[in-house]
């Protein structure tokens, strides 16, 4: 089991500035000491970039082993750093928080009603099955939960009924789970793949054992 503490210049909202897969980890200009946490925990190489000349990836991105999904406006000194390291699929138009509209793991992926229309080409990209699916009235599905190969950590605003689509779909257990001292907005507050976790450093210990339980790591 691997898991880590930390935060991005005392931000606990890690999942907000980077992204990661069981591929790679996308990363801003972090200190060295975080990135190492990264590394041992997450056992994966790291990039460091923006997105649109920002810091803020973990909104911006989203995706699989097999790729990461990106905003148009990715510029393209970007584009080709990030490609040197990973399969890139572009969506166009204005749904620019890509992370807050996917939610992805190597067995599925669960993608909000607004970019329903590029359901086949994701699908074809990230080389599995998708479900079109808003929890409740929330269209931000990538934000309220955080999946690897083997769990799935959820949000309260995802209902029961939401939950067995999200195993259905992602092919894994789900439960519920909050982060940072009660947030429900699990992908801003954590960076998991399969093989490990790292979470804010405000998370408590009752919320580290139930993010541990829901992603497996047992």
């Amino acid at each position: 089991m691997n898991i880590g503490q930390a935060n991005f210049s005392g931000d606990p909202n890690i999942g907000l500035y980077a992204v990661a897969t069981d591929s790679i980890c996308l990363i801003p200009n972090i200190k060295k000491w975080v990135e190492d946490i990264l590394v041992e925990n997450l056992q994966v190489k790291t990039l460091r970039t923006t997105i649109a000349n920002t810091n803020v990836l973990g909104i911006f991105c989203a995706g699989n082993s097999n790729g990461l999904i990106l905003p148009e406006f990715v510029s393209k000194k970007e584009l080709s750093s990030i490609k040197k390291q990973s399969e890139v699929m572009i969506i166009k138009g204005s749904y620019n928080a890509i992370g807050n509209l996917i939610l992805a793991n190597d067995n599925g992926c669960i993608i909000s009603d607004k970019i329903k229309k590029y359901k086949d080409e994701i699908s074809d990209f990230l080389k599995v099955k998708v479900a079109v699916k808003n929890f409740g009235e929330l269209d931000i599905v990538g934000s309220l939960a955080v999946a690897n190969k083997k769990g799935c950590a959820l949000s309260k605003f995802v209902d029961k009924k939401d939950l067995e689509i999200i195993e259905t779909a992602l092919r894994v257990k789900a439960d519920y789970s909050t982060i940072n001292f009660g947030s429900s907005f699990l992908r801003s507050g954590m960076l998991a793949n399969s093989n490990g976790v790292v979470i804010g450093d405000q998370t408590t210990g009752p919320e580290m054992q139930n993010i541990i339980e829901c992603l497996r790591f047992f």
